[in-house]
């Protein structure tokens, strides 16, 4: 059963997807279960109303393989876009070195956004991850979040920023709680505002409390809201205080190809508190060797099922406007903060 197309005047923009991963290659934990299916999952995007995507880039490598993407899916630069920079999870092996192999690979991220102006659309996927240190510890992390505005001294490119806290003090480390990422990461925004504060960014995959919520609105950023965000009553409750012309849509977080660890990939599932505020489901089969070629894959978010994500936010950001009306001012949302229009 093929995804029906929406009607014309509903329109989404995916800020963060993750179709450089290879389980649109048809690999899950390095063995091939299906044929390579990214034409199909491109053509459903399409039909359920996504006009831009943004791909999510981690390290310097998974750009080039974004840009491949965009060149091979679209190659009129009109709907396949992507960002250029640093997961900090990834800042040990891409950046710590040494300080001469950090500003080459800098200077390589450089040059990619200076040949690609038409795809490159921001700077990111960068910033701060205390809940992650076993892959990057917290001091390397800080050191290359700051390295990384050398980025936006050359290019006017907005932020994808990245913001995941701990609840609770790393095990054995005992030095980065949640308050204090948070906090140094709000530092490090503000010691570089000068460099950003014209073409700003948004926070992506944003979980934080209220509080953190109201710092960065305030600090003039924006926030990305995905599956991830929308778990448990508290994550609804925070999310329904994001003023609706501050607010960014998206389906993935970046999945680091399992080089590191299985992330969670952002759908939304049965257990999480805002399932039951969506209307529009999708044919899937069970698992991956089960796949046809016109379904979707149980587990393995895709930009179509973005209207998931809006569907929920519509229903509790109470913000007295129809599904058309608000889906259309997140979608000029994003068109104002990365294509400028």
């Amino acid at each position: 059963m093929a995804v029906s197309k929406l009607a014309n005047d509903i329109k989404f923009i995916d800020i963060g997807s993750n179709l450089t991963d290879l389980m649109f290659q048809g690999f899950y934990n390095g063995r091939r279960h299906h044929n390579p299916d990214l034409d199909r999952v491109i053509e459903r995007a399409k039909n359920g109303g996504l006009e831009k995507i943004i791909i999510t880039s981690g390290n310097y490598e998974e750009c080039v393989q974004a840009l491949k993407i965009c060149q091979e899916y679209d190659p009129e630069y009109n709907f396949l876009f992507t960002t250029v920079g640093v997961h900090p999870t990834r800042t040990r092996v891409n950046c710590s070195k040494c300080d001469e192999h950090s500003k080459y690979y800098m200077n390589k991220l450089k040059e990619l956004i200076k040949k690609n102006p038409k795809r490159i659309v921001a700077i990111g996927e960068f910033g701060l991850d205390s809940e992650r240190t076993q892959f990057s510890n917290m001091s390397i992390q800080e050191k290359y979040f700051e390295l990384q505005f050398e980025l936006l001294k050359e290019q006017n490119l907005p932020m994808f920023l990245h913001m995941r806290t701990s609840f609770s003090t790393q095990e054995n480390k005992g030095e980065h709680n949640s308050n204090s990422c948070f906090l140094k990461f709000t530092e490090i925004l503000n010691k570089y505002k000068y460099l950003w504060e014209r073409e700003k960014g948004v926070v992506h995959s944003f979980t934080g409390s209220v509080n953190e919520l109201n710092v960065i609105l305030d600090m003039g950023l924006d926030i990305g809201i995905n599956g991830c965000s929308l778990k448990s009553v508290e994550n609804l409750s925070v999310v329904s205080k994001i003023p609706v012309d501050r607010l960014h849509i998206e389906t993935g977080l970046i999945d680091l190809n399992n080089e590191f660890i299985d992330s969670p990939w952002c759908d939304i599932k049965k257990t999480h508190s805002s399932y039951s505020y969506i209307d529009t489901h999708f044919p899937e089969v069970s698992k991956p060797a089960k796949w046809i070629e016109n379904m979707l894959v149980k587990g393995r978010n895709e930009p179509v099922k973005i209207i998931q994500v809006a569907q929920i936010l519509h229903k509790n950001l109470n913000c007295n406007l129809s599904f058309n009306e608000f889906s259309l001012q997140v979608y000029n949302n994003t068109k104002r903060m990365y294509f400028n229009i």
